[in-house]
């Protein structure tokens, strides 16, 4: 009893430590993550609106269709409180960030030792790439911590059968959704987990019921859209434009930043949100349909792209030559984790059922980025995933050499 509460004195102190490491680097790279960078100038910009009292709109006229609703509004919060100070936000993102590697904890727990939970916690913790996140004005930190939190939940209603754990899941998902809408689709992952751990008839059941809560979070939004521009979007458009970007081949399915922004607004000149989202979702199916081997050999890259590829520097909106000293530092942790993941995902295999909703994780996420763009920062949401599995490894390799060591021990003593 004594040990466990020492050992968790001693995270909750290295949990500290993790806190402080961002907020060093924080105030140590202020301008690391700038505000006119890719998606921060567009979430900034929405944000200074709002808190101006103009609404939801990026060039404060025209309501926008084109960034899901909740990063704004945390910005815009922070901006009416507190005035306009990104770092102040980044300051803020790094609780948050902090947050991730505490849910990671909770859930690793869910499955294993409290060993296992704390090494999973501790990659979590000091993995760069989500570290880094606390600098930019992304939506990452704050939707790895909502998507962390929403299968925690996911995985409590899964053992416990409790309303709760499905209620405070559901509402979690929806704000999720309304942050980054790649959880819409969640429901689907929802049910095909339970039905390993339920009756068929319950699943179902069970999972209508989280699909009405989550469907009542985002229904706010959704009728906003709906009145802005006579059209149903339940959260945001844009999937149309990733999914012609990523399967456009004379690009190769690479997002080649300007070059292709100049490409589709000479395609879609004059059109609304609406009206490019539908005219790019018709040219990407085009695309596919004209050419589906060549359509099926970029799918096959670009499975390889979302697990292999590493950011050479800070990324910002262009294409950087070379490879620096950044570029090698993130190579060989990923390459470490997935040294540790792999073995460490195999050797669960025997509790299939009980990860099948994480196994469904890994396959969701990776299917959308290979069908849309592969970019690393989409991979960091699997980090803490990656990291429950490589934990089991790295406990799993400790323990077989403590054991080992006591036999050599065993034999070394003398015959009596």
């Amino acid at each position: 009893m004594m040990d466990t509460i020492k050992n968790r004195k001693a995270l909750l102190a290295i949990i500290g430590v993790g806190l402080i490491v961002r907020i060093l680097f924080v105030l140590a790279f202020p301008n690391i993550g700038t505000i006119d960078a890719m998606d921060s100038a567009a979430y900034n910009a929405v944000a200074v609106n709002i808190t101006k009292g103009l609404g939801f709109t990026q060039d404060g006229v025209n309501p926008t269709l084109f960034l899901p609703p909740a990063y704004p509004a945390f910005l815009s919060s922070i901006y009416f409180l507190f005035g306009h100070s990104t770092v102040l936000v980044e300051l803020i993102q790094c609780l948050l960030n902090v947050g991730i590697a505490c849910v990671t904890f909770l859930l690793a727990r869910e499955f294993f030792s409290e060993a296992v939970a704390a090494i999973a916690c501790l990659i979590a913790l000091f993995h760069p790439e989500i570290i880094a996140l606390t600098s930019f004005l992304y939506t990452e930190t704050v939707f790895i911590f909502l998507f962390i939190c929403l299968i925690y939940f996911t995985v409590r209603f899964y053992r416990t059968q409790k309303m709760i754990f499905l209620i405070l899941a559901a509402v979690t998902g929806g704000i999720c959704t309304l942050t980054r809408g790649i959880t819409l689709y969640f429901p689907v992952i929802f049910f095909s987990g339970l039905i390993f751990v339920q009756p068929f008839k319950k699943a179902a059941l069970n999972s209508a019921l989280f699909s009405i809560f989550l469907c009542m979070t985002i229904a706010p939004w959704t009728i906003r859209n709906y009145r802005v521009s006579g059209s149903f979007t339940p959260v945001s458009v844009g999937l149309g434009y990733v999914l012609w970007a990523g399967n456009y081949l004379p690009f190769d399915g690479e997002y080649e930043y300007h070059k292709t922004q100049a490409l589709a607004d000479s395609m879609t000149n004059g059109m609304t949100f609406v009206e490019r989202e539908r005219f790019f979702t018709a040219e990407a199916k085009q695309n596919m349909k004209r050419d589906v081997a060549g359509t099926a050999k970029l799918w096959v890259k670009k499975l390889f792209r979302y697990w292999s590829r590493i950011y050479s520097t800070v990324p910002d909106g262009t294409k950087h030559a070379g490879k620096g000293i950044v570029y090698y530092v993130l190579l060989i942790i990923h390459l470490m984790l997935l040294f540790f993941f792999l073995p460490g995902i195999l050797r669960t295999r025997n509790r299939w059922k009980e990860f099948m909703l994480i196994y469904l994780i890994f396959l969701y996420m990776t299917a959308i980025h290979v069908i849309t763009l592969p970019w690393p920062r989409y991979r960091i949401p699997l980090i803490p995933f990656m990291g429950l599995f490589a934990a089991v490894e790295i406990v799993h390799l400790f323990n077989e050499k403590i054991k080992n060591r006591r036999k050599k021990r065993i034999h070394e003593l003398p015959d009596l």
